[in-house]
């Protein structure tokens, strides 16, 4: 099957596409082209990456066997792909961080890689409006304290409010994380976001939460969390995932 082409008749990357790309197998003008064309588009920018990983991973494990002396593998699987392309994998693994250092570094000098303040909580309106002597309530006065970028008085309201509901306890250790990062406490940033449900938080908290847990990480000193953490992120579409592309690009984590 061909791939899809965009408006600019350049074509969106499919897994062979991409095996090509990673192995070095395209013309200049065509690899400058694509590279160009993933700058501009995430879902095949989260493809290459995507297949990236799976390659780099199977290659790693015929390593892992070829040093232990068993039976080598063939790092790909499927019978469509040629001996050329499997001849080139080596070199294409060296290839394909240069390829993601392409993707990523022209945004490191417009990005900005530091700490984030959360979105609005949309229900802080409704808790307003009770307006009662509730946990909820200190949560609510946290959270608007928040808003205002008043995180030193804010920590203190979403600490009183540790007893909140269910509901909003998890959003509560979201935000309090976020102002201890914001106010430099790192180890307690850490402390409290470590152990988020991260899979079941709504986005964007998640991402930007994960963000927040990643850079404390970085503060603290533990840098091979922080570099396992920001690894996961990357793998991501969007925004976060761009973040953490271009920071483990850099040398911030060496």
């Amino acid at each position: 099957m061909s791939p899809t082409t965009s408006e600019e008749d350049t074509p969106h990357l499919d897994d062979d596409l991409c095996i090509d790309l990673l192995a070095g197998l395209l013309p200049n003008e065509d690899r400058e082209r694509q590279l160009e064309h993933i700058r501009a588009c995430p879902a095949c920018e989260q493809l290459l990456r995507r297949n990236a990983s799976e390659r780099e991973r199977l290659h790693s494990s015929a390593a892992k066997l070829a040093a232990n002396k068993r039976t080598s593998v063939v790092p790909l699987s499927s019978a469509r792909r040629s001996p050329l392309r499997t001849a080139g994998w080596t070199a294409g693994f060296a290839l394909a961080a240069a390829i993601t250092a392409l993707i990523v570094l022209p945004h490191r000098a417009k990005m900005d890689l530091g700490l984030r303040p959360m979105p609005a909580f949309t229900e802080l309106t409704r808790m307003r409006a009770e307006g009662s002597a509730s946990i909820e309530a200190k949560l609510a006065e946290g959270l608007n304290a928040y808003s205002e970028a008043r995180y030193e008085q804010a920590i203190p309201f979403l600490r009183d409010a540790a007893e909140a509901s269910a509901r909003f306890e998890m959003m509560r250790r979201v935000y309090l994380g976020n102002a201890l990062a914001m106010t430099g406490d790192h180890t307690e940033a850490v402390a409290t976001l470590e152990s988020l449900p991260f899979a079941v938080l709504p986005d964007p908290w998640a991402g930007e939460a994960a963000w927040t847990l990643a850079l404390s990480y970085m503060e603290s000193g533990r840098m091979a969390s922080a570099d396992s953490l920001l690894a996961l992120l990357a793998d991501q579409p969007g925004a976060i995932g761009l973040r953490a592309s271009v920071l483990r690009a850099s040398d911030e984590l060496d």
